[in-house]
């Protein structure tokens, strides 16, 4: 890790580690307990959207797929994330 663990304000927990290329955060849910990891794109957009705060809310699996041929993706529990055309778009439940 590179920081320590941040409690979220709905109680959920975020820790920042280290990756070649692209930062990766563990989010866990406050609800489930389920640590998934977010990076690159994937993490980029669900920031932007407003992370936990967004209509997504939290990942329900980590990142999967591979960026060398364009397809990561990460579900959450109000949709998913998606690459498409080297874009990341979000699509809800």
């Amino acid at each position: 890790p590179v920081s320590s663990t941040k409690v979220l304000s709905d109680g959920g927990r975020s820790t920042q580690f280290t990756h070649p290329t692209v930062g990766t955060v563990l989010v866990v849910s406050s609800k489930t307990g389920n640590p998934h990891f977010l990076y690159g794109g994937v993490l980029q957009k669900w920031i932007a959207l407003g992370a936990n705060k967004s209509k997504l809310g939290y990942p329900i699996t980590s990142v999967y797929g591979s960026a060398s041929v364009g397809d990561q993706r990460c579900d959450f529990a109000g949709g998913c994330i998606f690459q498409y055309n080297g874009s990341f778009m979000a699509a809800y439940n």
